[in-house]
């Protein structure tokens, strides 16, 4: 279960609001990765379907997770005690 975002345009993004500069097709792929996200009861759970590429990231502590959007974007997030914290959709490079 997803419990905090990063920031307001992550959320605003899981709520089904309109973000400027996120045109409507990415809006959409970005929304269905975050109700998969919210799914996941344990962080096995991520690794299916593949094409989501879940990844650890490297260089953080506590551990940072993300999956992918698309080969610009991802949306990164910590696993603590089977919840979901700090979601932020961010680009990649």
């Amino acid at each position: 279960m997803i419990v905090g975002f990063r920031d307001r345009r992550t959320q605003m993004l899981f709520n089904g609001e309109s973000v400027p500069r996120i045109d409507s097709n990415l809006a959409k792929k970005i929304r269905r990765r975050l109700e998969l996200l919210g799914a996941a009861k344990k962080i096995e759970d991520l690794y299916f379907p593949p094409s989501k590429q879940f990844h650890v990231l490297d260089g953080f502590n506590p551990k940072r997770y993300a999956i992918w959007v698309n080969k610009q974007w991802r949306i990164s997030f910590l696993w603590i005690n089977n919840n979901i914290h700090d979601v932020y959709f961010e680009d990649y490079h």
